[in-house]
Order: structure tokens, then sequence, then C-alpha cells
């Protein structure tokens, strides 16, 4: 999702050879932070899975299932900019995620052309409790739902924010579109897939790290405690399963110390495709060293 470099000098985290932390540091911001929303909004979205694919028939509320899962998506990009090392390593002011929007719209024929068809049926607009979760920059409800009822040329706009806003009216699907569909759909699922994996990572931090860190906190021996936590996980969700580091590469290099002295170290360098692999590897070695993160 976001891929960064992290290397490892002693008790100092260097993320992209630039930006410093003490260890435990990044992972206290996440154990800090309320994700009881995402929680909620996780479990909305896992009932779209099968529904965010694009069909091979008319379904009438297709247009409402890709506005809610590009929010859910919107959601937890705007989340994660937010927290250490991404408000470093990431403009928010400059970023704006419309993947889903993007993926759809490069297949503009399956869908209808501006002024072919008198009958546009309906458009899904976020009703009041939603309206957070879309960072369209409007000025009031109103306008909102004004912009989101006009039909916008499907051509991508250089301008970002005519992106957001489309009206994904399926038009007919004639046997010659399937093979279109299918590696469409294909596209759709990697993303969703994506995101998905993204938010169980983050909902595994007040889930799985906080009980195992307040369980250590109280413990003499942290080996007998993470064991025994391993064997009685009973987990009835996939954020609830402590899990390790995936798509990692790791390999050693020579990075130059904090001091004065522009002295180099030997050290580890990883380099993470998200911040899942990251957070599991940190409490790890807080672990390891004693120094829980509070």
């Amino acid at each position: 999702m976001f891929t960064f470099k992290v290397q490892k000098i002693g008790n100092q985290v260097i993320i992209n050879e630039k930006h410093r932390y003490t260890e435990g540091e990044i992972l206290s911001a996440y154990l800090h932070q309320d994700f009881s929303k995402l929680q909620k909004k996780y479990h909305e979205i896992l009932k779209l899975e099968s529904r965010v694919l694009f069909p091979f028939s008319k379904v009438s509320d297709y247009n409402e299932v890709i506005h809610k899962a590009q929010g859910f998506f919107s959601y937890i990009d705007n989340l994660i900019i937010k927290l250490p090392p991404f408000d470093k390593i990431i403009m928010s002011e400059h970023y704006r995620s419309n993947e889903l929007y993007c993926l759809l719209s490069s297949e503009r024929e399956l869908f209808r052309d501006d002024g072919e068809y008198e009958d546009e049926g309906e458009v899904y607009v976020p009703q009041d409790d939603e309206m957070s979760d879309y960072d369209y920059d409007v000025d009031d409800e109103k306008d909102f739902e004004a912009r989101y009822r006009n039909k916008i040329d499907w051509e991508i706009s250089e301008d970002k924010e005519d992106n957001l806003l489309k009206y994904y009216d399926i038009y007919y699907v004639s046997p010659d579109d399937e093979w279109v569909i299918v590696e469409l759909n294909k596209k759709i699922k990697k993303l969703y897939d994506m995101y998905m994996t993204t938010a169980a990572e983050l909902l595994r931090v007040p889930n799985v790290y906080a009980k195992l860190i307040g369980e250590m906190e109280n413990s003499q021996n942290y080996a007998e405690t993470y064991g025994r936590f391993q064997k009685e996980q009973r987990p009835s969700q996939v954020y609830d399963r402590l899990e390790g580091a995936h798509n990692v590469m790791v390999y050693y290099e020579a990075a130059e110390m904090a001091d004065s002295t522009s002295r180099q170290a030997f050290c580890q360098t990883n380099v993470y495709q998200g911040i899942g692999s990251f957070l599991y590897m940190e409490l790890m070695d807080c672990i390891r060293s004693g120094n829980l993160p509070k």
C-alpha cells in the first residue's frame, strides 16, 4: 500500500534514511489511536466483498456499493496518512485516494454515456452520518448533493476533484464484454483485498497487541506470557489473530549514526509494503528488549 524503508541501529528506528524515532514510538502512536469507527466500517464493507465486483448483469444498487467501498478505502487512507511514519513521508495535502473510481472509469464502455438515455436511474447520495467518509471539500450538504446528482463526463480529468464524483450506471453487458469484466474484477478484488488487509492490520493493534502488552506488564517472564497468549487465542475475526510479518525485504547495510561524528554502523534494513508487518516487528523488538510501549 505504502512502501517505506526502515533501518534499526540500537534503539533508533530510521524511516527512509531521514526520519528518526525511538523503538516503540510509532507503535505507541497506534496504541493510542481510537479504531472503533474503523472496526464498525470494516464489518459493513466486509459484507460487500462479492458485490463490489463488476456484475455480469445489471444490478440496481451497484452504484451505491461502489461509493460505499471507495468511501471506506478513502477513510483508511486519510486515517493512515495522519499517523507515523506516513504523516512525515506523505504530503497529505497533495494526496487523494480514488483508485476504485479510476479502475471503473478506465472501462467506460460498460457504462452509459451522458445524454444517451433519458432514464438515468438513481444516484447514491450519502446520508448525514456518512458525509465525513467522503473528503470532497464541498461547502455544505446541499452543494454536495447537487454535485453528486449531476452526471459528469467519464473521461479521466486532470483535476482529481472531478474524478471523485462519478455516476456508475451499468450499461448492457454483451458476451464480448465478459473478458473485460473478468480482468476488471481481478483488479477490483486485488484493491479490495489490499484495503481490507490494511484495515485488519490496524484493528490488530487494539484487539491483539494492546492485550498482549497488558498481560506482559504484569509478567516476570515475557517468553512464558507470550507462549500462553498464543495458545489461548480464540480468534473470531481475522484481526483477532497474532500474525507474523509478510512481504518484507531484508538486507544489511551501513547507516549513518545520529551523532555529530558522521560515523556509520552496520544495520539491518527492512523494506515494508505496508504498516502491518512493521507494527508486528516493532512489537516483537520491544518485547525482546523489555521496553514495552506505553
